[in-house]
């Protein structure tokens, strides 16, 4: 766990009230407080007795203390964010199992003590480390990992008819369109497997981006689809097509939303995994205007999710070369990094469960003259786990200011990065499972965290 300074309250009501009153103090201040159950999931585990209750995450090179003349770091003090470049340390090695005149890139200190017990020959008691990542340090490694094994393999969606047998309360003008494969072209490193058990689900195809779509949830598991450099121009991107919805066909009315679940004087909405305005014209973004795509959100969190994908993930794709990208809800009522049962939280009425988080796993190729199409050397991954909550209040400069999306979007998305290991086990997916390269390289990429702040020289 990272460790930073924590604050202990006697009770909820004294906590909660305390994080309403520094929460935002000013527009540019230069720490954040968070309850437990809100801190990011790149801190792998917040659900347990010896952790406090409330944090302070504190800019680098700024201290939090009791009073002027409190001049050395000791009581609540316990470092900062692991995103901060200096809170790397160096981890030198000598010995005959070693290669040598090796520098690789930086990685988590969870990941030592599989290492250290593979030096020994022994095998290491669960832990939170990801077994093998570090076998790239190694001449010869002497743990060998596999991919996991998939528990819920997809079923079929098949229709029967091109007209929906049920509006399910939603209206679009008629499309009648020819749908082929787009694997290749969408999950070019495979599609996610499921590793709960007991997940039906199915695969659905469209031109623009591939989808598994769950069964036991009413929405996708998660969508998949690839964006080109020579799409990312925000200013080319269309309106969305207003006022239109349309039953999928391929999936039963009894186990698909309706558009009448949404009703007008709640704060929750309808929001699209893939954004139907990626597509030019009307008659394209109709394949995406399904309500196969769409997932619960709060009005509030609309806000960062479409500014991320009109306005980031084509500055993302511009500067990599294109990118792909798999995204999807996450539902972790209990905040303990694991996925978790859907009993907690429901739209009114319904048997729609309302996610805490949905992430966002973003793939490029290291070697940047190449697309993610045609890599054929090692990958490059960011990935995020953006919270899903109704108001935007984490983000001092729109809860006191009011500013736009351009000014605080970004730094709350970057302030939730995470591995793509915590991804997987916050959701029970498997990524990069078909990608054709060695497993302990994948591993690494899974357990790579990138750093955004400016180095300070």
């Amino acid at each position: 766990l990272t460790k930073h300074l924590v604050l202990t309250f006697t009770n909820s009501i004294q906590m909660d009230a305390k994080i309403v009153q520094i929460l935002c103090r000013k527009p540019n201040q230069h720490f954040k407080p968070y309850l437990t159950p809100n801190l990011p999931k790149r801190f792998h585990y917040a659900n347990n007795i010896r952790i406090d209750k409330v944090h302070l995450m504190v800019d680098r090179q700024w201290l939090a203390v009791r009073n002027k003349d409190y001049t050395f770091c000791g009581g609540g003090n316990h470092g900062y964010d692991n995103e901060f470049k200096s809170m790397e340390a160096i981890f030198m090695a000598h010995g005959p199992s070693f290669k040598e005149k090796t520098e690789v890139e930086p990685f988590e200190n969870i990941e030592i003590y599989n290492l250290m017990c593979d030096l020994l020959h022994i095998k290491p008691a669960p832990n939170n480390g990801t077994h093998g990542s570090l076998n790239h340090l190694l001449k010869m490694a002497f743990y060998n990992p596999s991919h996991s094994k998939e528990e819920s393999p997809p079923s079929s969606c098949p229709f029967t008819t091109l007209t929906p047998l049920d509006e399910l309360g939603c209206t679009c003008a008629p499309l009648v369109s020819n749908g082929s494969s787009a694997e290749t072209y969408n999950l070019p490193y495979g599609r996610p497997s499921v590793l709960q058990k007991q997940n039906t689900y199915c695969l659905l195809h469209h031109h623009q981006y591939v989808s598994g779509y769950s069964h036991n949830i009413w929405m996708p598991l998660w969508s998949a689809y690839t964006v080109n450099k020579t799409q990312a121009d925000a200013s080319s991107l269309p309106s969305t097509v207003p006022d239109c919805l349309r039953a999928d066909v391929r999936i039963p009315a009894t186990q698909s939303q309706n558009c009448s679940d949404y009703q007008l004087d709640l704060n929750i909405t309808h929001g699209f995994l893939y954004p139907p305005n990626f597509n030019a014209t009307g008659p394209e973004q109709y394949d995406a205007l399904l309500t196969s795509n769409i997932v619960p959100m709060y009005e509030e969190f609309k806000k960062i999710w479409n500014y991320f994908h009109d306005v980031l993930l084509l500055k993302y794709a511009a500067e990599r070369n294109g990118l792909n990208v798999i995204s999807g809800p996450v539902f972790d009522y209990n905040y303990d990094v694991q996925k978790g049962n859907l009993r907690e939280g429901h739209i009114n009425n319904t048997q729609i469960p309302v996610p805490t988080h949905y992430f966002v796993v973003l793939t490029s190729c290291k070697n940047q003259s190449n697309t993610p199409l045609n890599c054929v050397g090692s990958l490059d991954v960011s990935s995020f786990i953006i919270p899903h909550r109704p108001d935007n209040s984490e983000s001092c400069a729109v809860s006191m200011d009011g500013q736009p999306e351009s000014q605080w979007v970004e730094e709350r998305v970057q302030a939730h990065a995470a591995r793509v290991r915590d991804v997987e086990l916050v959701t029970g997916l498997d990524f990069y499972q078909d990608r054709d390269q060695p497993l302990s390289e994948i591993l690494q990429l899974k357990t790579f965290l990138p750093t955004f702040e400016t180095i300070i020289n």
